[in-house]
């Protein structure tokens, strides 16, 4: 039986994920608000069946178990004529395969006829709670069945005595087929969906083997809820089964991998690329694929060892099926990783149009020998939890600078930068790495220098490649879910600098007509400018961003440097309200 565990808590509120893992945080979306057909919230027929869609709902139970439902007085809405389903369970019995179930058909009778059309909406909502004495246990298992009756399973966890909102995607539902029941579908069919069960058994139960939990308001919603990858828990995901997050194996060579303590631990030796790779469909089907459109941002936990050694830096796979049905890989990395837990995010635009959002089949996390930064070992042991698709758009990171050559390399490493410059046959113009503008000696930012600017159209600065810089067309990225671009820049005391510099961007259609660009002041100390994006592009060319470039476009003065690092696509001009306030971030022609 494949199952995937969902916490009860982990979509009480889109924008406060407050579950089970170590570290969530909230961004900013604009998400219009959900909409909800009710399957039940017992409130009508005097509390009695039907349900709000026409269907039936009863009990089920292995031999001699003692479980029944009746309704109660308590409302998760607040309703004061509203009422709950309160379901008691009894699973105490020495035998192993004891369980029971309360049942809710999602249409009326007979039950192949008369289906319930989910197909407009993207998750499975209701509220639960337990009783108000304690005697429950923490964890639940949540089924739907389409018109196969195959239960497909997710355990919801972290239930307490108040009541909470549990979002489950549909694409979180795994098949669990029943025995002797051939499977007629690896996804379930929401256009044909048939029941709706809480059910209760010995092993999700635990040592609360008897107990009473609440349920209420039970519907099919619009709200595009997190996605768990893969959560590491050894009850529910272990290494060369199918489950809905895929194989979870070693990547490499010479790697070690330990999965004992609800995360994966991985041991990385000199010279060798080692980490984990977790596929999004059943490895079992060729072609077995996630869709995740709905899904802006992939997140993940990871830790180091400050014992053995720590990365630093961790490459990071994305692998897609292409057009040719082959597969398509695009890469990238995460920074400072340190002995303490830390949510990476990184928004799935980041690797470019090449891969496909609607197959992505795979994602690997590993330390590789090209990217350790000097002052690490080039052995140690990392840790990585909870993979999780979230619907919330992060800031994507354009270039960090902080390899210290040509690559921006966050979090792609097939992109680059360098040298724009021309002086119509005077002046010189270099670009360099230079120290990080937050002061951390493995980091860099890029410096500009240059000199004799005295032709009629000088111009020297910096291009930043958006897409893959691997010999094929380019693809660029689709940057519809942003609003501004963000970069931190700073002239140079000693040598002079401008007092402003231009900014471009281009699509992979080049230079348009009516083509834009801005110019935004420099100082002498490090400041963050934000430009709207609409300032700089049609919003018909946002969807294949090419290319950045900053220039110095003026011959006052003709010699002198500046400074650029941390280039960023944004929704917001300011990331923390704090921020409102710090004179360090100025935005551009708003």
């Amino acid at each position: 039986m494949d199952i995937q565990k969902i916490s009860a808590a982990a979509a009480c509120l889109i924008l406060s994920l407050i579950v089970s893992f170590r570290v969530f945080a909230s961004e900013t979306a604009e998400l219009l608000p959900p909409q909800q057909l009710v399957i039940s919230d017992f409130n009508i027929n005097n509390g009695n069946p039907p349900n709000n869609v026409g269907g039936a709902w009863g009990e089920w139970n292995s031999t001699s178990v003692p479980c029944s439902f009746s309704l109660d007085a308590s409302d998760a809405l607040r309703n004061p004529s509203g009422h709950s389903m309160k379901l008691y369970y009894d699973v105490s019995s020495p035998y192993p395969y004891i369980a029971c179930a309360f049942w809710e058909r999602l249409g009326p009778e007979p039950i192949h006829f008369n289906l319930l059309d989910g197909s407009a909406y993207k998750s499975l909502s209701f509220y639960v709670r337990g009783d108000r004495s304690g005697d429950f246990s923490p964890k639940v298992k949540i089924e739907l069945k389409d018109i196969s009756l195959n239960p497909r399973a997710v355990i919801v966890e972290n239930i307490t005595t108040q009541w909470k909102k549990v979002t489950i995607p549909f694409l979180q539902f795994e098949k669990t087929p029943l025995p002797a029941v051939p499977v007629l579908s690896d996804e379930l069919d929401q256009s044909q969906l048939a029941e709706f069960t809480v059910r209760f058994d010995k092993n999700t139960a635990g040592s609360q083997v008897q107990g009473n939990i609440f349920i209420d308001h039970v519907a099919l919603s619009t709200e595009i809820a997190p996605l768990i990858i893969a959560s590491f828990d050894p009850e529910l995901v272990i290494p060369g089964i199918d489950n809905v997050s895929g194989l979870i194996n070693p990547w490499g060579e010479y790697c070690g991998f330990e999965n004992t303590a609800g995360y994966v631990g991985i041991t990385y030796h000199t010279g060798n690329s080692c980490g984990l790779w977790a596929q999004f469909g059943r490895s079992s089907v060729e072609d077995n694929t996630l869709d995740a459109t709905d899904y802006k941002t992939i997140q993940f936990d990871v830790k180091g060892d400050v014992t053995i050694g720590t990365p630093g830096r961790l490459k990071v796979d994305l692998k897609s099926f292409s057009i040719y049905n082959v597969p398509l890989q695009e890469s990238g990395y995460i920074a400072d990783v340190t002995s303490d837990w830390k949510t990476y995010k990184i928004p799935v635009a980041a690797f470019g149009n090449r891969v496909d959002k609607t197959r992505l089949r795979e994602i690997a996390i590993g330390a590789d020998s090209h990217l350790l930064p000097p002052a690490n070992q080039w052995q140690g042991k990392f840790y990585v939890d909870n993979i999780i698709f979230s619907p919330l758009v992060s800031d994507l990171l354009v270039a960090d600078f902080n390899l210290g050559d040509n690559s921006p390399s966050f979090p792609r490493l097939t992109n680059s930068y360098g040298l724009y410059g021309s002086f119509d046959g005077g002046g010189t113009c270099l670009v360099s790495p230079a120290p990080d503008s937050g002061a951390n000696p493995v980091n860099h930012s890029v410096k500009i220098d240059f000199a004799d600017m005295e032709a009629s159209n000088p111009y020297c600065g910096l291009w930043v490649n958006l897409s893959s810089d691997n010999g094929f067309t380019p693809d660029g990225i689709d940057a519809r879910d942003y609003r501004y671009l963000k970069f931190k820049v700073k002239g140079d005391n000693q040598a002079g600098f401008p007092s402003r510099v231009r900014v471009d961007l281009y699509s992979i259609f080049g230079a348009t007509p009516g083509h834009l660009f801005v110019h935004v002041p420099v100082t002498s100390e490090w400041k963050e400018v934000a430009v709207p994006l609409d300032q700089l592009i049609s919003s018909g060319e946002l969807a294949a961003l090419d290319q950045i470039v900053v220039t110095v476009d003026s011959n006052d003065p003709v010699n002198g440097a500046i400074y650029i690092d941390d280039v960023k696509l944004s929704r917001r001009p300011v990331l923390k309200a704090a921020e409102l306030a710090d004179a360090s971030l100025e935005l551009i022609n708003e």
